[in-house]
C-alpha cells in the first residue's frame, strides 16, 4: 500500500484504525508543519525540540477529535498544534515560572498576512528533516513499547483534555496514578529529545 499517494483524510482514517505504517507516514507528513509553527514561538529555557514536542501532542489530540464536516484537516491540525503550544506556555506560566517561561508569538498580522511566515522558512534543511524524523519515530516507537494498556488509556484521556478525576474514573485507577503516568510520559519525552 502506497501511503504517500493517499490524501490526508484517507491516511487519517488508517491512523485511527491503528495502522502503524500509516501513523509513521502521517507524522512525517505533518512534521514540517509542526516545526514551522513551533519556530514562531519562543519559550525561555526551552528549545525548538521542546516546542515541537508540544506540537506533536497537538497533532495526537487532533487525530482523535477531527471532524471532516468542520473544515480541512491541515487547518485543524495547525490550530491544534498552535493551541497545544500556547497551552504549554500558559501552564508553565501558571506554575509560577513566568520569568523563566515567557513565550512570544512571532505571528503578527499586517495587511492580512502573517509576517511570522517571512522570518524563517517553514521548510526544513536536510539535517533538520533527518533529526525531526528520527526524533518523531523514536518518540512514537518508545511510547508504544514503554506504556502498558492502562497507561496508554491515561495518555489518550489526557490528550483528549479530560481531567485527572475523569481519567482516573474511566481507567479504574487513582488520580495519583494518573499524575504519575503523565509525569512518566513527560520524562520519556525528554529522554527522546535529549
Amino acid at each position: 500500500m502506497d501511503y504517500s499517494k493517499m490524501s490526508d483524510e484517507e491516511l487519517l482514517s488508517l491512523v485511527n484504525l491503528g495502522d502503524k505504517a500509516a501513523t509513521d507516514v502521517f507524522y512525517k507528513r505533518f512534521g514540517p508543519l509542526v516545526t514551522g509553527i513551533a519556530r514562531k514561538f519562543y519559550l525561555y529555557g526551552a528549545d525548538i525540540a521542546d516546542l515541537t514536542q508540544e506540537g506533536m501532542i497537538g497533532i495526537f489530540k487532533a487525530v482523535k477529535s477531527y471532524d471532516a464536516s468542520k473544515g480541512k484537516l491541515k487547518n485543524y491540525l495547525a490550530a491544534c498544534i498552535k493551541n497545544q503550544i500556547l497551552d504549554a506556555v500558559r501552564s508553565a506560566n501558571a506554575k509560577g515560572n513566568s520569568p523563566l517561561n515567557s513565550a512570544l508569538s512571532l505571528s503578527v498580522w499586517v495587511d492580512g498576512e502573517d509576517i511570522g511566515d517571512n522570518i524563517e522558512s517553514d521548510e526544513l534543511t536536510p539535517l533538520d528533516t533527518l533529526i525531526e524524523n528520527e526524533g518523531r519515530h523514536d518518540f512514537l516507537t518508545m511510547l508504544h513499547s514503554k506504556l502498558n494498556d492502562t497507561e496508554t488509556e491515561i495518555l489518550k484521556g489526557f490528550l483528549g483534555g479530560d481531567s485527572y478525576k475523569i481519567i482516573a474514573s474511566n481507567c479504574g485507577v487513582s488520580e495519583k496514578k494518573v499524575d504519575n503516568t503523565i509525569s512518566k510520559i513527560k520524562k520519556l519525552a525528554k529522554k527522546v529529545n535529549a
